[in-house]
């Protein structure tokens, strides 16, 4: 009997509705007729295998770079001429005071913006506080330019001169006694200062707090972009690399851990710095959620949005580097070399996974960006979009030459400036503790401004100097030397005469009238009291009737 099922007619009909099912060697026979002979059978496999998996990838699919568009030969690389004339875009004179270029970068305008923002907030804080009669608070006295520079020359100098305590550096004990801080500003209001030191205006009651986790500091942030831009271009070769700014207190975008920085946690900033060393824009990391994704591709294009289509070349590290950075910056007519993830988009598997001999090298070739790897005492990995990878002689302070591919000692050469200025910076350290993160952070800006100054003196004038010596220089400019005023200084002259020697009216226990020593004759070493003083000025001096009078009172 046979076996049920549906009619011809229907089986028909179902043959007619279904489409054609090919096997998979009709599907090879077909391909192999086709454009694509030449492909390899595996990668085809492993094309169609995977299609659907990869048209779901959220990133985007042209940064997946297959291995067959990479080339193995050299291909010519993007010629990119540099078209900006590096240097100062302001007149300086030639023989300009260490000062003056350091009042270049820090000029009124940012000191009459502190100025107001501290005033603003130390009324603020009185009135919160007028309750309490004790509190320092009270005693505030609107703060001035003058007053401003010399608290921020007192905060350098405490980079000179250390002192485990802040208070220290007001004490009269013969072991310490510093008197460049006692002359020029109080310990109370010092310390006041600091308290109310404000660099933006707050939210007033009831306005919502601004999503900016950095609105406390961005005008100074701004500021320092705003001026180095203006007054300064730099040359074509830049680096890219992160500082940390130690800050042990609690904070919401605080970093734990960079590799090879001095401190381990604290605030992390991004920097753009010339290849001399001179910190043209600086960005802070916030850890704000980034809803596109690409935090280091932004990082990187935020901080040379002034400087792409120029011809500049930046080297980086391996936290900003990949395929489709190098390809986005070389549009942009703006060469990168550094080091590369493997984890990255994009890379050439047939370099990732080549096994080298040390001293070995190859490299893959794409669209004018080159991925090469050496290997050393470790395979290094690495990026170019201007250096081909050919080998050179790197010199060595001791002993022979090394070879080294052209991309890693360029790299070399131009990467390390961040860190340097990082170690110069370390030796003149500034308060440390009881800062609210702003503040430490503001100063910190401080110290940029004055090391930049101290390099465009160096490198326009005549004479060179450390940075040790040129921040004595510019201490001696803000801190000047106080003239000791001698007793007649001290006593303000009237000169409309109403200045009259009076008898000196109170009497000991003894019930005789007291005398003073006569100030002039002190002077000429001359000990002699009297009994006569000049009531209206200050202290009420004792004076000799007569000559000593008249010359003590003398314009």
């Amino acid at each position: 009997m046979s076996e049920a099922g549906p009619s011809a007619v229907k089986r028909e009909n179902a043959a007619l509705e279904e489409p054609e099912v090919l096997r998979e060697e009709d599907l090879f026979r077909m391909l192999e007729e086709s454009d694509f002979s030449d492909c390899d059978d595996v990668d085809i496999k492993e094309s169609l295998l995977f299609k659907e998996e990869s048209s779901s990838d959220e990133e985007d699919p042209s940064l997946d770079v297959a291995d067959d568009v990479w080339s193995n030969t050299f291909t010519p690389m993007k010629d990119i001429e540099f078209r900006k004339t590096p240097g100062l875009l302001i007149d300086v004179p030639e023989d300009a005071s260490p000062y003056q270029y350091f009042r270049l970068l820090l000029d009124d305008d940012l000191l009459q913006l502190i100025t107001t923002e501290t005033n603003r907030y130390a009324e603020n804080l009185f009135f919160s506080n007028i309750s309490l009669e004790h509190a320092r608070v009270t005693r505030w006295k609107n703060l001035t330019n003058k007053e401003l520079l010399q608290f921020i020359g007192l905060l350098f100098h405490m980079g000179t001169i250390k002192c485990n305590v802040l208070k220290d550096y007001w004490k009269t004990h013969r072991l310490f006694g510093i008197p460049s801080f006692t002359q020029y500003m109080s310990r109370d209001r010092f310390h006041l200062t600091l308290q109310c030191l404000h660099f933006a205006e707050n939210p007033s009651e009831g306005e919502k707090t601004p999503t900016d986790r950095l609105y406390k500091i961005r005008p100074i942030l701004d500021y320092f972009q705003n001026k180095m831009s203006s007054i300064y271009y730099p040359n074509k070769n830049l680096s890219l690399d992160e500082s940390m700014l130690l800050w042990r207190g609690s904070l919401a975008f605080r970093q734990y851990y960079i590799k090879n920085k001095e401190h381990k946690y604290g605030i992390k900033l991004y920097m753009l710095a010339e290849c001399e060393g001179l910190v043209m824009n600086v960005m802070v990391y916030t850890d704000q959620s980034d809803e596109t994704g690409g935090h280091a591709e932004k990082v990187v294009m935020t901080l040379m949005r002034n400087y792409l289509n120029a011809g500049h070349s930046v080297f980086m590290d391996s936290l900003y580097n990949s395929y489709g950075l190098a390809k986005k910056l070389l549009d942009a007519d703006t060469y990168c070399t550094g080091t590369l993830r493997a984890t990255r988009k994009g890379a050439p598997k047939t370099i990732l996974s080549k096994k080298l001999q040390k001293g070995q090298t190859v490299a893959a070739y794409r669209d004018g960006v080159m991925v090469g790897k050496w290997k050393d005492y470790t395979e290094v990995l690495y990026i170019s979009t201007e250096f081909r990878n050919s080998i050179v002689d790197v010199p060595k302070k001791r002993g022979n030459p090394k070879e080294k591919p052209l991309p890693i000692a360029e790299y070399n050469k131009f990467m390390s400036v961040v860190d340097r200025m990082d170690q110069m910076m370390s030796y003149y350290p500034t308060i440390q503790k009881t800062l609210r993160w702003y503040k430490k952070l503001g100063i910190h800006i401080f110290q940029l401004l004055l090391f930049n100054s101290y390099l465009l003196y160096n490198k326009y004038s005549k004479n060179r100097l450390s940075f040790y010596k040129f921040r004595l220089a510019v201490l001696e400019e803000i801190l000047p030397e106080v003239r000791k005023t001698k007793p007649s200084d001290q006593n303000p002259i009237n000169h409309e005469g109403n200045h009259f020697p009076e008898k000196i009216g109170t009497r000991n226990e003894g019930g005789k009238i007291m005398r003073k020593r006569c100030k002039v004759c002190w002077m000429k070493r001359i000990r002699r009291d009297c009994s006569y003083h000049c009531p209206k000025c200050p202290d009420a001096p004792g004076l000799c009737i007569g000559q000593c009078f008249e010359q003590y009172h003398k314009n």
